[in-house]
């Protein structure tokens, strides 16, 4: 297993992964324009505050975990935001998603950051991820929700 920080040519790759996830989360197939995607992802990860990292085994990637920098008063500085973990049904199981976190926290503490959060997906109906990331450290500090503009 290995694990490397994605690039631009690995912006396809990236967006194939996270509509995986975003269909499982769904539970069904989301429509989402790809190219756009695509072209949106290229441009997020030339940014200095946003990192991909993907797990590839025997050359095929089939996972990773994505975190965005961001700052606010209340973590008294730059945080790290994980905006999407993902591991194929496949290669579940076998303490992968342990390995992305550590290498989020390994960088997170190399950035200097305060600390790393996660909006985990609805409980009770994902309670293993949430409990995934209780036993990573992870604690619960309320719900997350959103505004969709």
């Amino acid at each position: 297993m290995l694990i490397q920080r994605a690039t631009k040519s690995d912006a396809s790759m990236t967006v194939k992964l996270i509509k995986a996830l975003l269909d499982e989360l769904d539970g069904k197939p989301v429509t989402w324009d790809i190219d756009k995607a695509e072209r949106l992802c290229k441009r997020m990860i030339e940014m200095e505050d946003y990192v991909v990292f993907l797990l590839v085994n025997n050359g095929q990637t089939v996972g990773l975990i994505t975190i965005a920098e961001t700052e606010s008063l209340y973590a008294g500085g730059k945080i790290g935001l994980i905006q999407e973990l993902y591991i194929a049904p496949s290669m579940r199981s076998q303490k992968l998603g342990q390995s992305l976190i550590q290498k989020a926290i390994e960088f997170a503490s190399g950035k200097k950051w305060r600390r790393l959060e996660v909006g985990a997906p609805d409980y009770p109906r994902w309670s293993r991820t949430k409990a995934f990331y209780v036993r990573e450290g992870f604690y619960e500090i309320g719900p997350r929700l959103k505004y969709v503009l």
